[in-house]
């Protein structure tokens, strides 16, 4: 009776185990999913020490690929596509791993109409009137582009605000704006290509939290798993 009783219970364990073992990837999943969402709260609430004033765009940048049971591994990501636009990868790649930025759209126009020279970028000018964030409105850029290529065409119309490029040696500088009879200022610099160094340490803050809370999660996702085994 005790050696039938044993077999028994063996065979309810092997069951059980059955049960927990089709369970484990789904656990395992859960909690690869729960470890990048905390990885990526982890470095969005350092984008604000990382920047000044960081744009809601920039603090929305990042996507989160959760994980499967077919496929465990989840992933915390900058997004590298928009329907408009320039995605968030293009100016945070830079600020994560150093290095230069790519054209904006309105340099890749400047350079095609000849106005910006090869190896330059566009910055603020002491003319230029910024957002809170520091930066020119995508519509105010757009004006002074459009308005000095039309300077340069010769088709700007009078009683409007005139764009024009300003040129230092024959060499164009930026394009200023003449606000009045009196008053002219430059609004989009012309610079060489900057370098920037990295700012947001994106990879240290996401092993980190990665380190902190992987253990837990398949600790609580398993025990989860054991729980609910039938």
């Amino acid at each position: 009776m005790k050696l039938k009783a044993e077999l028994k219970d063996v065979d309810r364990v092997l069951v059980f185990m059955a049960a927990v073992k089709n369970q484990i990837p789904f656990a395992l999943a859960t909690a690869l999913t729960r470890t990048a969402q905390n990885a990526k709260r982890s470095i969005e609430a350092e984008m604000p020490r990382a920047f000044d004033t960081p744009t809601r765009w920039t603090l929305n940048s990042l996507r989160l690929e959760a994980a499967r049971k077919t496929k465990l591994q989840a992933v915390v990501a900058v997004k590298d596509r928009v329907s408009r636009g320039n995605p968030a990868l293009f100016w945070l790649a830079p600020e994560v791993d150093g290095g230069s930025r790519g054209d904006k759209r309105a340099e890749m126009a400047l350079k095609t109409a000849g106005l910006l020279p090869s190896g330059m970028q566009v910055v603020p000018g002491r003319g230029a009137k910024l957002n809170r964030f520091g930066n020119m409105t995508k519509g105010a850029i757009s004006k002074a582009a459009a308005g000095a290529q039309a300077s340069e065409e010769k088709q700007s119309q009078e009683g409007q605000a005139k764009y024009f490029v300003m040129r230092r040696a024959g060499r164009p500088i930026g394009i200023a704006a003449r606000f009045s009879k009196s008053r002219m200022d430059i609004v989009m610099a012309f610079v060489s290509s900057a370098s920037y160094q990295a700012r947001l340490d994106f990879y240290g803050v996401g092993q980190k939290a990665v380190d902190r809370t992987l253990s837990a999660e398949v600790t609580k996702s398993l025990e989860q798993a054991i729980r609910t085994a039938k």
